[in-house]
């Protein structure tokens, strides 16, 4: 069975409003037990309902998962329920996948890193042949690919280079986090991946024009491997965030230059991430001026601390006007020099 079910099993599957009853999480957590049933898992963003709405009324829970029984889980071991980035519905579109023709593990361990990115790309065009009835060109799934592959490597560097082998001249300055001018805020997004568990966070840290703490966002991420995704999933989860607290002059910044050149850009793009460029794209118009730039990894340090707090975590957790404890060395170190 696969759907909205209008309930969730724990609090943790929630966020924003107040937390569910105890007998209203039980009910639906005896339901699936009485009758042998099995949540089997999903991968992407934790919530797959939003009402939309701004602030403090904003909700999000995921309502819609997928329920199997043993026997269907002993034939479909590698199963899995993907959250597809969302559209014009309060749902996110769900996904049943079966995996395990992928052999990934397999793939990575006979393969270098590059040769297997390229490798693991090619199956998405066959998907879209089998599942869609669309016809790829044999050079075409290869070029993509190969352009998969490169957008992988690229966000996994550690520096951004241009071919002279010198970093990039227009980010040349961005060596150190800057305070906003006054009347704006300055939000830096980072993502996080632990690749061994395969999970990732995103850390999102907002900070007004006179360098104070405003509030920030750890979001967990489960089954998740791709750098250039988790980063730009950071940047969306930045600018809806923004949206809830109602801020409307805001100073976008990151430290993948990929994925900060992709949303400068502000049109359709056919990368790997495009869905969430495309998202991105759609959100901006949401809010009054909007100002997205690039910063070395020592000027998003706060929000890189956040983004590894949420690796290690589970579910979103959100701060306001206090932040926590163990990020307040790293906020003090970030504005020492103002």
């Amino acid at each position: 069975m696969v759907g909205d079910f209008n309930c969730i099993l724990s609090n943790e599957e929630k966020d924003g409003g107040q937390d569910k009853e105890t007998w209203e999480l039980n009910d639906f957590c005896n339901s699936i037990d009485n009758n042998d049933l099995i949540d089997i898992g999903f991968v992407g963003f934790p919530f797959a309902w939003n009402n939309k709405r701004h602030g403090r009324a904003n909700i999000r829970q995921r309502l819609d998962r997928a329920i199997v029984n043993p026997q269907w889980r002993m034939k479909f071991p590698n199963g899995t329920l993907l959250h597809l980035p969302p559209g014009g519905s309060d749902h996110c579109p769900v996904l049943v996948r079966d995996s395990s023709s992928w052999k990934e593990d397999m793939v990575r361990q006979a393969f270098n890193q590059e040769d297997a990115e390229i490798i693991l790309g090619i199956p998405l065009p066959r998907n879209d042949m089998v599942f869609n009835s669309k016809k790829w060109e044999p050079d075409v799934a290869c070029r993509l690919a190969v352009s998969n592959a490169v957008d992988f490597l690229e966000a996994s560097a550690e520096k951004v280079q241009d071919s002279t082998g010198t970093p990039s001249s227009c980010f040349e300055s961005a060596h150190r986090w800057e305070k906003p001018c006054h009347g704006w805020f300055k939000i830096n997004f980072d993502g996080g991946l632990d690749h061994r568990k395969k999970v990732g966070g995103l850390g999102i840290v907002i900070r007004d024009y006179n360098g104070n703490f405003r509030a920030a966002r750890a979001i967990h991420i489960r089954n998740c491997m791709e750098p250039l995704g988790i980063e730009a999933m950071a940047a969306r989860e930045s600018l809806i965030f923004a949206l809830e607290l109602g801020l409307q002059r805001i100073i976008l910044e990151g430290d993948c230059q990929q994925v900060v050149k992709l949303i400068q850009k502000n049109e359709v793009c056919d990368s790997s991430i495009g869905a969430l460029i495309s998202d991105i794209n759609c959100l901006r118009q949401s809010v009054s001026e909007l100002d997205v730039r690039f910063v070395r990894r020592s000027g998003n340090s706060v929000a890189h601390c956040v983004a590894k707090n949420a690796v290690g975590g589970n579910g979103s957790r959100t701060w306001e006007f206090f932040p926590p404890p163990w990020l307040l060395s790293s906020l003090q170190g970030d504005t020492s020099h103002l």
